[in-house]
């Protein structure tokens, strides 16, 4: 017998009708898939419906046959009550004063060696069949008179005004600003040592480039052209520099030129750069390092490194390892009518937070998540369920490659979908899909990051 998959929730619809009584049926569909994931198409099979009164272990009260034929996509539909009786009456089912469950049992061979699918609660009792069995009562009476109005109270006296309230204190005078430099006076002696101007005063000036200024002055250049030009100079010694030529950006480290009123070009910003000769990025002509650095890697993809092997590199030498072998062939998502906040991210980096917050908000033991939190290879105790996309780049990079061993089956992800479902893969065709969360039937496969 094929292993079988059903990947959509149970679905009921309930009609009433006026004037007449209420259809005893109600909807079930589903996705039906053989033991690699794959939908069964076009398919005549055998289906047998229960109804189980209270627990999912309790009494089976109402038992029903049908043969259904799949679609394209693998899909049935069922009216359930409108089937081939086995047991029971389906009109006598008790819906307003019972809890019930719903057993699917399915053979794929369209004959009625049945395979126990799985027992769900019915979480809502279709409002048409609970009104058929519910204790209808009797009809109404007359509505009696209505009662005379009474007579209005009369309205009461105001109130009187309060007493006004006691003038605050005034507040704190602020602090006084300070006082600002004192302005450079006529008698005043300027002295300059590198780029601060000093005052007899005791007061100093930082001016940018004052150092440079000054010694091209002391120099002395005759050519009235040059941004440098000394009309005191008595010879010129060649150092006149062109008023067109330098660099103006004074946050460069490089060509800055406070008396140029041009930029030609040449300027180098401070904040450029990377001063580590080892990087592939070096700039021997920087004097500081922005971070930018980037090296080298000897590590590539399928590589045995740190427990496991490298399905993933991020470029700045880190990446993502998968363990060497499974976890788990037959493990369940966990939690189902639980929505698990935190747990939805599905990008490359998110399946490590994805576990925390699973571990945090469902506390059963021995789900994906739980298995791959708790999983060991006795150096390395920091592995986790991978995201969506994390568990595709595992699929590309080293199933489709013949590495690391996996079986052509549905790998669960972290990533959950909704209240009910769960992200899966399909290992022997890639497809990502939903899972149901209580199905144990699910591979497992940890990873890391380095």
């Amino acid at each position: 017998m094929k292993k079988i998959l059903s990947t959509l929730v149970l679905s009921l619809v309930a009609t009433v009708m006026l004037l007449a009584q209420a259809p005893q049926t109600f909807s079930y569909q589903t996705v039906v898939r053989d033991n690699n994931w794959q939908v069964i198409q076009n398919q005549s099979i055998g289906v047998q419906v229960s109804i189980i009164e209270d627990v999912a272990n309790g009494s089976v009260v109402y038992v029903e046959e049908h043969t259904a034929t799949t679609n394209d996509i693998g899909l049935i539909n069922l009216a359930v009550g409108g089937g081939t009786v086995a047991t029971g009456l389906f009109s006598n089912i008790d819906w307003g004063n019972h809890s019930y469950f719903m057993k699917i049992s399915v053979d794929v061979s369209g004959g009625s060696n049945y395979l126990t699918m799985g027992t769900t609660q019915l979480r809502s009792v279709p409002y048409a069949l609970f009104a058929e069995t519910s204790n209808n009562a009797g009809p109404q009476g007359v509505a009696g008179n209505d009662g005379v109005d009474g007579t209005n109270g009369t309205n009461g006296v105001d109130g009187t005004n309060g007493t006004n309230g006691v003038d605050g204190v005034d507040g704190t005078n602020g602090t006084n600003g300070v006082d600002g430099v004192d302005g450079v006076g006529i008698a005043q002696t300027l002295t300059i040592s590198g780029d601060t101007l000093f005052i007899s005063s005791g007061n100093s000036i930082v001016i940018p480039g004052l150092s440079l200024i000054n010694s091209l002055i002391m120099q002395g250049c005759t050519n009235p052209a040059a941004f440098n030009y000394d009309a005191s100079a008595n010879t010129d010694d060649s150092t006149c520099i062109a008023v067109v030529n330098g660099c103006t950006d004074s946050t460069a480290y490089s060509g800055y030129n406070p008396l140029a009123n041009t930029d030609d070009g040449s300027c180098v910003a401070v904040v450029n750069g990377c001063t580590d000769p080892t990087a592939t990025n070096y700039n021997a002509a920087a004097n500081t390092d922005d971070g930018s650095c980037t090296y080298p890697s000897s590590l590539a993809i399928g590589d045995t490194h740190q427990g496991g092997i490298i399905f993933y590199l991020d470029g700045n030498g880190g990446g993502l390892i998968a363990a060497p072998s499974d976890q788990s062939t037959g493990a369940e998502w966990g939690c189902f009518g639980t929505l698990i906040s935190g747990a939805d991210g599905t990008a490359i980096g998110t399946g490590n937070q994805n576990t925390i917050d699973i571990e945090a908000g469902c506390t059963t033991v021995g789900t994906a998540a739980d298995i791959c939190a708790n999983y060991t290879d006795g150096t390395y105790s920091d592995w986790f369920l991978p995201s969506k996309d994390e568990l595709n780049q595992m699929w590309l990079n080293l199933h489709l490659q013949g590495l690391g061993g996996f079986a052509n089956y549905g790998y669960l992800s972290s990533t959950e979908n909704g209240i009910n479902l769960a992200w899966v893969q399909g290992f022997g065709d890639g497809v990502q899909s939903s899972y149901i969360k209580y199905n144990a039937n699910g591979n497992v496969r940890a990873i890391r990051a380095f």
